[in-house]
């Protein structure tokens, strides 16, 4: 009996979140790619890739999907973050502690890193 109550509770719990989930208005933002039209969350950014030392992962005029990064990066992850010229460059993690980037083409940076958004996806060619 007790058990049946817990999973009608369960259950309960997880249509009442299911219901608020379905409520939650996305806030969609419009970008135009290589004229086309897309529509994306608004969490999520894209800019072009510039010639970052990436290899074939992320070559110059590719586009980059990136959100602000929320938690630790992890070693393989790539991040965006300001080179010392301020310019926004996406590495990959090759360290965590200490962290330490560098291009898939380039080696590590010799310099520190704060990392502002990682890569969650990569739309090829320019």
């Amino acid at each position: 009996m007790r058990l049946r109550i817990l999973a009608i509770g369960a259950l309960a719990f997880l249509c009442l979140s299911f219901i608020i989930w379905l409520r939650k208005k996305p806030n969609l933002v419009e970008y135009e790619l290589a004229g086309r039209k897309f529509l994306l969350d608004s969490r999520i950014k894209v800019m072009r890739a510039e010639d970052w030392g990436m290899g074939w992962t992320i070559r110059p005029g590719d586009w980059i999907l990136w959100v602000k990064l929320e938690n630790r990066p992890k070693e393989g992850d790539i991040v965006l973050f300001r080179g010392p010229d301020g310019k926004l460059i996406a590495h990959r993690v090759l360290s965590t502690n200490p962290l330490i980037t560098g291009g898939d083409n380039s080696g590590p940076d010799n310099y520190p890193v704060k990392p502002l958004g990682i890569v969650i996806g990569v739309i090829y060619g320019s």
